[in-house]
């Protein structure tokens, strides 16, 4: 983080929450201020989406580096084993990419579109905002707590599936189960040392077997694929407990719960 007096931490995370919101809430944003500024988008949804998806990140990108001296991929948990956080995730994940091959059919209508739109889009774009700006920069540079930073994320990720449910009762289960995953995905992006790759891959996969199999339900899901889910989770944390923790201690612990006492979280796994 910068060494400038005339910016406190205060308003550094004041920074972080207002880009936020501004990134979070960006369609609006763009139809408030042009009654049709779609039409500046290109017109094949391919290139349209893809053209969206860089405004997204180029903006996480540009707001970080206003705040974060040095390398900006880094301080997004972007540079170092990413790839390796990734095929782990992709591992996690087979229980929830083939176990529901013995109760559902395959989605014939799958495109390659619905896999970037549904599967790597949103999970790249969700985890990079979500996870590693507002969760990471606020835990990491700025000594916010795991608890507030942790809960602040996961209400803003919650929020942003409530729109899964059909009425009051299934949007709250959204909500809540979404809020949950949120905690879990923070806790270990910083067990992993800062490795979005763990996130952005666990996201992606689990989206993804929504995607190909007949599966309904949105994030509260139905039993069978809730089971699946379960043991994705389970593994993920037991390897991280078990592998990660035992070799490099607990990033997240009694000194980093309600302000950040420790190291920052910046140290590389």
């Amino acid at each position: 983080m910068h060494k400038n007096k005339d910016f406190p931490v205060w308003l550094k995370s004041l920074f972080v929450i207002l880009g936020f919101l501004l990134l979070f809430y960006l369609a609006d944003v763009l139809t408030f201020l042009y009654s049709d500024w779609k039409h500046l988008l290109p017109r094949n949804r391919y290139l349209n989406n893809l053209s969206w998806f860089s405004l997204r990140i180029g903006l996480i990108v540009l707001f970080t580096s206003l705040l974060v001296r040095g390398n900006v991929l880094h301080a997004l948990g972007l540079d170092r084993r990413f790839l390796q956080g990734m095929a782990l995730a992709f591992v996690f994940t087979l229980p929830m990419l083939t176990g529901p091959s013995l109760f559902y059919g395959f989605n014939s209508n799958i495109s390659f579109y619905d896999i970037w739109l549904y599967g790597f889009h949103a999970a790249f774009w969700e985890e990079l905002l979500m996870r590693s700006f507002l969760f990471g920069l606020l835990f990491r540079y700025l000594r916010r707590g795991f608890i507030p930073a942790g809960l602040l994320a996961a209400v803003f990720f919650g929020m942003g599936h409530v729109y899964q449910g059909n009425d009051f009762l299934s949007a709250l289960m959204a909500f809540l189960v979404t809020a949950m995953g949120s905690l879990w995905y923070s806790w270990l992006y910083i067990e992993w040392r800062n490795n979005a790759g763990i996130n952005i891959g666990l996201h992606l996969f689990m989206n993804l077997s929504w995607v190909i199999w007949d599966l309904q339900g949105g994030a509260a899901g139905e039993a069978w694929p809730n089971v699946f889910r379960a043991v994705t989770i389970a593994l993920s944390i037991v390897y991280t407990v078990k592998v990660i923790c035992k070799k490099q201690g607990f990033a997240v612990n009694k000194s980093v719960l309600w302000i950040n006492a420790g190291d920052g979280g910046r140290a590389e796994g």
